[in-house]
């Protein structure tokens, strides 16, 4: 079995950390090609499919997603193609006319990930003079997040996570 693995599957495996890959575009779909798995689609596909992406370029691009491949003089190369997908634009990322609609479904997705983590809450506090320049200051806190300060468990496997620290900041003494 053919497994294809990248950055996010090592992060997790070596920091225990989540990591995610937000892909919001797909030029596939707004074409109307459903039911395919990306990788063995990009490697094979039916020729059908890239008469669909080609009429969606017409269509819904002005015909700027791909452009007819015609000669060109390369300085240094010679005589050249150029042309076809503009990758950069119409497929690693949305048309400009559409990147506001799709970027607007990512805040909501995004703050679904945020309400998950972990939120440490300061429960109480009780400071006591010791004495004119020391002081016992008490704290209790508790996570009242949905994962554990942690995270995953494979972050306390790889022996990743640090315990809770606090820390107080007292502003500058008096002269």
């Amino acid at each position: 079995k053919e497994v294809i693995t990248g950055t996010q599957d090592w992060v997790y495996e070596h920091l225990g950390a989540l990591f995610w890959v937000v892909e919001l575009w797909s030029p596939n779909k707004e074409a109307g090609i459903e039911g395919y798995k990306w990788i063995d689609w990009y490697r094979d596909h039916p020729v059908e499919d890239d008469l669909k992406l080609l009429k969606w370029s017409d269509e819904q691009c002005g015909g700027q997603a791909h452009v007819d491949w015609k000669p060109f003089l390369h300085p240094q190369l010679g005589q050249v193609e150029i042309g076809g997908w503009d990758k950069m634009n119409y497929w690693r990322n949305p048309p400009p006319a559409l990147r506001e609609r799709e970027a607007a479904r990512f805040p909501a997705w995004m703050n679904q990930i945020a309400l998950s983590l972990p939120k440490l809450e300061l429960l109480r506090t009780e400071v006591r003079a010791l004495g004119p320049d020391s002081w016992r200051i008490r704290m209790a806190v508790a996570n009242s997040g949905y994962l554990p300060a942690y995270v995953t468990k494979r972050a306390l496997e790889r022996k990743v996570v640090r315990g809770v620290m606090f820390e107080i900041h007292l502003p500058p003494a008096d002269p």
